[in-house]
């Protein structure tokens, strides 16, 4: 799991080797890029594909949670969750790979893509033979239905672990490339609206990161709770690594990136914060109740994770609400303050 980190700018001028000392002074000052319209294009071009990459890996990692309940949960055709993953395959999905075609430009990302592309029709098959297996209450009652749900559950599993590494490869690419930018621009002196742009934009990569990274956590409790398995399986080390790394870095990296929090944020990220440490109470509470593969063989030890997957799943639910919000805020602020300087040039 991807970790997160804090970029640091640097600032400094450039300087001409080739002049005499007596014009260096003078030089130098002239070396200091104008802000253009173009650059901050260039910016906000950068940013509408990292939006589109994650987008993507967000629908995708929400479709690969829906799917992982289709199997393990006995539900009606009309199903709230079941109508939602359609959505996600007819729609969102579609949209994301549509529109991150038509923003990339870089020849190894659109290789990246095509990939992208392949890999998804191969996940979206495994995906299909799993809703027709399972298309309603009663499929379930089939035990052939169940055993093929399964089955095709372990390959969807493997593909989508194929496709979302690449999905992350793009939004490696597209954040590297955004802070470059930004440092660019930045390096070429003090540019106030500038700084509060880039101060925005990295506190809103870092929620991205965290909503991706809760969406794989939610699935890995769920195969915690429900797979018997030994305490070395991945989906347990996964988990064991947000608990103990991923959410109290993300925590301390968003306290020391931005503070400048407005009012309707702060109470926000506090709901947040609540939500956060409800749900990781709840993960520990099932990872001490299922701790090896011989607790399964106990049935209290499953009844008591029943109380706790419900707590988690709720804090879950507003957590992820929260994120999403606070999100979208700094989102705005960013793209609001890029217009405006664009619109001051």
């Amino acid at each position: 799991m991807r970790k997160l980190f804090i970029l640091l700018l640097s600032f400094g001028l450039a300087t001409s080797c080739s002049e005499s000392s007596a014009e260096k002074g003078a030089d130098t000052e002239n070396t200091k890029k104008e802000l253009t319209t173009n650059d901050i294009d260039e910016l906000e071009s950068l940013i509408q594909t990292q939006t589109h990459a994650d987008g993507l890996g967000n629908a995708l990692q929400r479709a690969h949670s829906i799917v992982y309940d289709w199997v393990l949960r006995q539900s009606r055709a009309d199903d709230s969750e079941k109508q939602s993953l359609n959505r996600l395959l007819d729609k969102s999905i579609s949209e994301e790979l549509t529109s991150l075609k038509g923003h990339l430009t870089n020849e190894d990302d659109l290789g990246i893509l095509t990939e992208i592309n392949t890999q998804y029709d191969a996940w979206k098959n495994h995906v299909t033979i799993i809703q027709e297996a399972l298309p309603d209450f009663m499929a379930y009652d089939e035990i052939i239905n169940v055993f093929e749900a399964q089955a095709a559950l372990e390959s969807e599993n493997s593909a989508f672990d194929k496709l979302i590494a690449n999905i992350k490869t793009l939004q490696v690419s597209s954040s590297d490339a955004i802070k470059s930018k930004f440092d660019e621009l930045l390096s070429n002196g003090s540019n106030k609206p500038l700084e509060k742009a880039w101060a925005a934009y990295k506190v809103s990569d870092q929620l991205v990161n965290f909503i991706l990274a809760a969406e794989l956590a939610n699935i890995n409790l769920s195969k915690w709770s429900a797979v018997e398995s030994d305490s070395d399986a991945p989906e347990k080390i996964q988990l064991n690594a947000f608990v103990e790394t991923t959410a109290p870095e993300f925590i301390e990296t968003l306290e020391l990136v931005d503070t400048d929090w407005n009012p309707d944020d702060q109470e926000t990220f506090a709901t947040f914060s609540y939500a956060l440490n409800s749900f990781l109470e709840a993960i520990q509470s099932i990872q001490n109740a299922l701790p090896n593969k011989e607790a399964y063989q106990d049935p209290m030890n499953f009844f008591m994770t029943f109380e706790f997957n419900e707590q988690a799943q709720s804090s879950f639910d507003q957590m992820q609400r929260d994120a999403r919000l606070l999100w979208m805020n700094k989102k705005d602020e960013y793209t609001r303050l890029l217009a405006d300087i664009k619109a001051s040039l």
